[in-house]
């Protein structure tokens, strides 16, 4: 069974990072977004997988083929318009050629299922149901206000997609970014620029076809801001120090590097709080302190005297002595 990640888009609210960085490739705990998708369909056994791109694709590129080791990958490149989720897989659509089901996730979703069978429990019943597609959804306390829901009847059939329930025996759940769609929407994808959701699934259910919602239980994180992203960032830490989430340290099992210090250049005036992450070939001048839950990713250089609170620095990036920062995402020369 192959995948698709949608790694395409701009990433508009999380600017002026997404200017530099697609935001699939975007680092949370050193690990790609990207990855976190891509784990849990390495985990459920896909033969293929497919990353669309549009937005920096060398970046894109780069992430993806360093998956190669684990499953095959191969690239769609939308070098024209960007094409949307529909348009995406329009464009890659004969990558699918002979498979009866598929799997399509956006490409920087972070999602912790309390069960490692989530996906094979969701394709069992997206087989059982003989649905058009089946959507993974979970509880979230935004819907129907900040994110839009998908509105599902007793039996857990989809009648809509909006923030604005369909009528009262409607129960709203919410998108998690997975779903497996039948080979059957195929000849359904307009051509060019297109919502899976507007202009073909809801389209799709008025004409009759059964759409699923596959609910689970777990966590889902939101990356679309800045603040989202450190919010974010902080709970993952917290997850990860307690141990409580099987599904982070999976990921974090395969993609984390053992922490080898003698690649680190850490003064010894330094000032790290517990939280803090520091990875793999960093150079952290005299006099730095570093607060809260700070991560600094690899290749980075931090100089004299440096007040980081509750901040991420992304890979290869410089920062100047005597910078002060709190809450922020960090790149290139501060």
């Amino acid at each position: 069974m192959k995948a698709m990640i949608l790694a395409a888009g701009m990433g508009e609210r999380l600017k002026p990072v997404t200017e530099f960085w697609p935001k699939p490739a975007i680092p949370l705990l050193n690990v790609p977004l990207m990855y976190y998708v891509a784990t849990p369909l390495i985990r459920f056994g896909v033969t293929e997988l497919i990353v669309n791109m549009h937005h920096l694709p060398k970046l894109i590129q780069m992430t993806a083929e360093a998956l190669n080791p684990l499953l095959p990958i191969r690239l769609s490149h939308e070098e024209g318009e960007l094409l949307g989720s529909g348009g995406g897989l329009w464009f890659a659509k004969d990558h699918f050629k002979g498979e009866e089901d598929f799997i399509l996730a956006n490409g920087d979703e972070v999602l912790l299922a309390e069960e490692s069978t989530w996906l094979l429990d969701a394709y069992k019943e997206h087989k059982n149901s003989k649905s058009l597609a089946t959507l993974i959804t979970i509880d979230h306390e935004g819907i129907g206000t900040k994110f839009g829901g998908v509105w599902c009847d007793n039996q857990g059939f989809v009648k809509s997609i909006g923030k604005t329930s369909p009528g009262s025996n409607y129960e709203g759940r919410h998108f998690t970014g997975f779903q497996i769609i039948n080979s059957r929407l195929l000849p359904l994808l307009p051509a060019g620029e297109s919502h899976i959701f507007t202009d073909v699934i809801l389209k799709a259910i008025k004409n009759g076809e059964r759409v699923r919602s596959c609910h689970i239980k777990g966590h889902w994180f939101e990356t679309g801001s800045e603040k989202d992203y450190l919010n974010t960032t902080k709970s993952l830490i917290n997850l990860h120090k307690s141990k409580k989430s099987e599904r982070l340290n999976d990921i974090l099992s395969i993609f984390w590097s053992d922490l080898d210090s003698s690649t680190q250049k850490i003064h010894p005036s330094v000032q790290v709080d517990t939280d803090c992450e520091i990875a793999n070939f960093t150079e952290i001048a005299e006099g730095a302190d570093l607060r809260g839950t700070t991560v600094i990713g690899t290749n980075t250089k931090i100089g004299k005297n440096v007040n980081l609170k509750d901040c991420v620095v992304l890979p290869g990036s410089e920062i100047s002595d005597g910078y002060k920062a709190d809450s922020k995402i960090l790149f290139g020369t501060q």
